[in-house]
């Protein structure tokens, strides 16, 4: 043994090595007995596990935004309008819903690494489609034709990629690490996006190189399949949770039925759903609705960069907040009514000559819209334990792709055309008269800060239990009682009474006993 130490008031850690860290409960005086029957361990390869996800995210973002970043130059080297080039990317929103369902049954009835592997091949595979499309046939159509086959290829991948997260912080990770641990999976697909921006944007300048990013994406997702087949195990050979073990999780079917019966599941799913559609046509639209003001191209991107680089601090402060409070309830409402008072500040902040403040409001929506993300995911699981955290946690992402494309298209609707004079320059466009008509997209942000206070109302009168936690106290209620009645140390009534109520106070956040139950 290299190390001890205490694992809050229930386990105590007393092997930490390659094999893993292997937990027993309080006061076992056995330090080099066996483990317990029903082994709670915390593999050091889990971090790996993650990482593979990880990469997978990345790659599938990259694809994603393999256009976007050079649309014209796109449009040129196909021969067609940005308006197709923009159908590429929106295609990984519409794949997205039907492939869900999918997805979600996939990882419950044949496993995670199944589902993440045969999503890494598809999203090979279609990098592979489109590279070979542009390089083999020489119309500009039939090339357009095979980047569009390949495209939905790699975005029939994103459900299981997104969904995943989830599924494999609770098959690999304890109940103090679960929210960081998803929160950190969650920041590789904004990291991919980037990646892509910063790489396409230098490789890519001129028509003729454009294969030249289709070759990088490709290059990308092939190794990371490579990386999946070779690493990428089923399960931990043993449970990080006692739960895991002990509790009986539903069929995919009933776990379907179980969505639809809960109240507070529709409230997370229709709040969630409005917020990363959102966030979502935020992050698309951010040009456009900075331009208006006077702003360039280079100024929004670095809006962009402040609300993402932002977001991503406050998501992982509210993973290791969460893995420490247990404040699902609390915290989510906060931050949602947050996330809308900063949307209203960067509406208000958008104007002429305010530019340090417009980089402000950015960062700051920044924090709060992602801070969303890991909050509402955990929390659907907790709404809905035993179901699985696949099917829960893809659904949500689900419903923030379909609200997505609802809030896109009505921001864009809601553009006001205004007369501008000398902003040519500026605005980059090829001015055809000494006057140019602007697009202000001020009513559409207010818009998008009426979602948000939706979503939020929507969220307020919610109230829950947390079944996984509940379910995690009572599993180790058991085990202790069982250890204790098999050495026969005192009567068994009042181990079970003392047991309980240390395990439950240990739990710092005790909503999930006095908050009213749906």
């Amino acid at each position: 043994m290299q190390g001890t130490k205490v694992y809050e008031d229930e386990a105590k850690l007393i092997s930490s090595g390659e094999e893993g860290e292997i937990l027993l409960s309080p006061g076992d005086e056995r330090a080099e007995s066996p483990a317990p029957a029903v082994g709670v361990v915390l593999y050091g390869r889990r971090w790996g596990m993650l990482s593979i996800l990880g990469l997978l995210q990345i790659s599938n973002a990259m694809n994603w935004m393999s256009y976007a970043p050079v649309a014209q130059i796109a449009a040129d080297h196909y021969d067609t309008s940005t308006f197709v080039i923009n159908l590429l990317s929106l295609c990984f929103m519409v794949i997205y819903i039907p492939f869900a369902f999918i997805s979600t049954w996939g990882i419950k009835t044949k496993g995670l690494r199944y589902a993440l592997t045969l999503a890494a091949f598809f999203n090979a595979l279609g990098t592979v489609v489109r590279y070979a499309g542009d390089m083999l046939f020489p119309d500009p159509a039939t090339k357009l034709a095979f980047q569009f086959i390949g495209q939905c290829m790699t975005a029939a991948a994103q459900p299981t990629v997104l969904g995943g997260t989830t599924p494999l912080a609770a098959c690999w990770f304890g109940d103090k690490e679960r929210a960081t641990a998803n929160t950190i999976a969650m920041l590789f697909n904004p990291l991919g996006i980037a990646a892509a921006s910063v790489a396409v944007s230098i490789i890519v300048t001129t028509e003729d190189q454009f294969d030249q990013s289709l070759l990088l994406t490709m290059i990308v997702a092939v190794a990371t399949l490579v990386v999946t087949l070779l690493f990428l195990q089923r399960a931990p050979p043993t449970p990080p949770t006692v739960v895991v073990v002990n509790d009986e999780v539903d069929t995919f079917l009933g776990g379907l039925k179980k969505l639809s019966q809960s109240k507070a599941y529709w409230q997370l799913f229709l709040s969630f759903g409005i917020g990363v559609g959102i966030v979502n046509s935020i992050l698309t639209l951010l040009p456009q609705i900075m331009l208006p003001n006077g702003y360039t191209a280079d100024d929004a991107s670095m809006a962009s960069i402040a609300f993402i680089c932002c977001g991503l601090f406050g998501a992982m402060v509210t993973g290791i907040t969460l893995d420490n409070t247990h404040w699902y309830l609390s915290m989510i409402k906060i931050t949602f009514f947050c996330a809308t008072g900063s949307m209203a500040f960067f509406t208000f902040s958008n104007k002429p000559d305010h530019y340090a403040m417009v980089l402000v409001a950015s960062g700051v929506m920044g924090v709060f819209c992602f801070a969303i993300l890991p909050l509402a995911l955990e929390l659907g699981v907790e709404i809905t334990y035993p179901v699985c955290e696949g099917t829960s946690s893809g659904f949500l992402w689900m419903a923030g792709q379909f609200f997505g494309i609802i809030i896109l298209l009505g921001m864009g609707s809601l553009k006001d055309k205004i007369l501008e004079t000398g902003l040519n320059e500026t605005l980059g466009v090829n001015a055809t008269s000494g006057d140019e008509t602007v697009e202000d997209m001020t009513r559409s942000m207010w818009m998008a800060v009426g979602c948000a206070g939706l979503a939020s109302l929507i969220l307020l009168p919610m109230q829950t239990k947390y079944h996984r936690l509940d379910a995690e106290a009572t599993a180790r209620t058991n085990e202790l009682y069982k250890r204790d009645s098999s050495r026969s140390l005192t009567r068994p009534s009042e181990v079970s009474a003392n047991r309980t109520e240390s395990v439950y106070l240990s739990i710092p956040d005790k909503g999930h006993v006095t908050q009213s139950l749906n």
